[in-house]
C-alpha cells in the first residue's frame, strides 16, 4: 500500500485511488474526531460505508499491482505533429470567447460568489453543463498542441477564461483535469527536485482554491480549521449511509437495471429516452420534489446493484480501463488525449453515477473523432508536438 502511495505522483490510477480515498475517508475523519459532518448521514451506517471504501480501494489497487505502467509512449518528444492540432486553434479561441460571454453574463446579471444555484440559473442549466464538458474536452488536449507560441497562447488564453468562469460561478471541478494534467505531465518532463516541487506547489494551490470555493458555496459550516473544512469536501458518506439506510428498509437491489440503464441512455432521443439516473432517484428517496443536487457514487451504485462484488468488480474495471488506455500502443495520438480525460472524470465520476461516466466517456471519443475528420479539412500544422 505504502509502495502505491508513494508512486501517486507518477501514477494516474494510483492517484485516482487516493483521490477517492480523500472523499470518501475524509468526513469519516472528521466524525471520529468531532468535527462537523453534513446533516444528513446516517451515523449508525458508517461503518459499513467505510468498508464499502475499503472495497472500492481495493478495486482500484488490484490492476496497479497486477499490470505495469508502460511509460515509454509519454516519454517521446520527437514524434510529428497531432493531427488534428490545427482545428484545436479556432477551437480554443472560440471557447475563449464564449467563457468570456458568460462571464460577462453574470457579472452583469449579478450572479457569482456564494449562490451558485441562481449563478447557474442566470447562465442556463444545460448550457453550464455543456460548456463544463467541452472545456473539459478542450483542457485534455494538452498533450496535442502543436509546439508553436500560438498554439500555446490560445491553449491557456482559454483556459484561463475558462478557470475565471468557475470561479466566478463558484465551481470547483476544474480541480480534476488540472490535477490529471499535472500527472501526465510529470510523466513527460525529465524528473528533479524543481519539478517535483511544483507538482506539491501545483496541488497544495488546487487544495487551497477548492477549499475557498467551498467556503463561498455553504457559509452555513463551521470548522474549527481550514483542515477539518478540506476533509468535509464531498458527499459519499451522506449518500452511502442514507442507500444502506432504504436497502435495510426494503429498497430492493437493481440487479444491474442501473448500467442497462446507462447504456440505453447512450441511445438518441428519439430511440430511446427514459431519463432516468442515480442522482435523481436518489433525490427522491430523499427530498421528493426538491430542486437540490445531492449527486451519488460508483461505489454505492455498485453496492445497490449487486452488493459488496458491485462495488469491487465496477472499481476494478475502472482500474483496467485506465491501465488500457495509458499502455496503448496504437491509436497514441488519441490515448494521449484520452488517458488524460479519463483519470480527470474517472475522479469526477467517483460522486456520481454510471450514467455520467458513459456519456461522459463516449462523447469524449465522439468529439476526438469529430475534430480529427473536421482537422481533415484545414491545413496541417509543423512542427513537433508540445510537451
Amino acid at each position: 500500500m505504502l509502495a502505491l502511495v508513494r508512486r501517486g505522483a507518477g501514477d494516474p490510477l494510483v492517484a485516482t485511488m487516493l483521490f477517492y480515498m480523500f472523499f470518501a475517508f475524509g468526513p469519516v475523519i472528521n466524525y471520529l474526531t468531532g468535527e462537523t459532518i453534513y446533516f444528513g448521514i446516517k451515523t449508525e451506517y458508517i461503518p459499513d460505508a467505510s468498508w464499502i471504501f475499503f472495497v472500492g480501494i481495493l478495486g482500484l489497487m488490484l490492476p496497479a499491482w497486477l499490470v505495469p505502467l508502460e511509460r515509454d509512449q509519454f516519454m517521446r518528444s520527437s514524434w510529428g505533429p497531432s493531427p488534428i492540432a490545427n482545428i484545436l486553434r479556432p477551437a480554443n479561441a472560440v471557447m475563449a470567447l464564449v467563457s468570456l460571454l458568460l462571464v460577462g453574463r453574470l457579472l452583469l446579471s449579478g450572479g457569482g460568489g456564494a449562490d451558485k444555484i441562481r449563478s447557474i440559473s442566470l447562465v442556463g442549466t444545460s448550457v453550464h453543463y455543456i460548456y463544463l464538458l467541452i472545456q473539459v474536452y478542450l483542457t485534455a488536449f494538452y498533450l496535442n498542441i502543436g509546439r508553436s507560441r500560438f498554439d500555446r497562447v490560445l491553449y491557456f488564453t482559454n483556459f484561463l477564461a475558462y478557470l475565471t468562469y468557475c470561479l466566478v460561478i463558484g465551481e470547483r471541478d476544474f480541480v480534476f483535469i488540472i490535477m490529471s494534467l499535472l500527472l501526465h505531465w510529470a510523466l513527460i518532463r525529465p524528473k528533479s527536485k524543481s519539478q517535483t516541487f511544483k507538482l506539491v506547489i501545483g496541488g497544495t494551490a488546487l487544495a487551497v482554491a477548492a477549499t475557498a470555493i467551498f467556503f463561498l458555496r455553504d457559509a452555513t459550516q463551521n470548522f474549527s480549521s481550514p483542515l477539518a473544512a478540506l476533509l468535509s469536501q464531498g458527499s459519499l458518506l451522506f449518500v452511502n449511509t442514507y442507500t444502506l439506510f432504504l436497502i435495510d428498509n426494503g429498497q430492493p437491489y437493481f440487479l444491474g437495471l442501473s448500467y442497462i440503464y446507462a447504456c440505453l441512455n447512450l441511445l438518441p432521443s428519439g430511440v430511446w429516452s427514459s431519463g432516468f439516473n442515480m442522482p435523481d432517484w436518489f433525490r427522491e428517496q430523499y427530498a421528493p420534489g426538491s430542486n437540490s443536487g445531492y449527486g451519488f457514487g460508483l461505489d454505492i451504485e455498485g453496492y445497490l446493484n449487486f452488493s459488496w462484488p458491485g462495488v469491487f468488480f465496477s472499481f476494478v474495471l475502472i482500474g483496467f480501463m485506465q491501465r488500457k488506455i495509458f499502455n496503448a500502443k496504437k491509436l497514441r495520438d488519441f490515448c494521449l488525449f484520452y488517458s488524460v480525460f479519463f483519470c480527470a472524470f474517472t475522479m469526477y465520476c467517483l460522486r456520481n453515477d454510471s450514467t455520467a461516466f458513459f456519456k461522459g466517456n463516449f462523447y469524449a471519443i465522439i468529439s476526438y473523432l469529430g475534430l480529427y475528420f473536421l482537422s481533415r479539412f484545414l491545413p496541417r500544422l509543423e512542427g513537433g508536438r508540445n510537451t
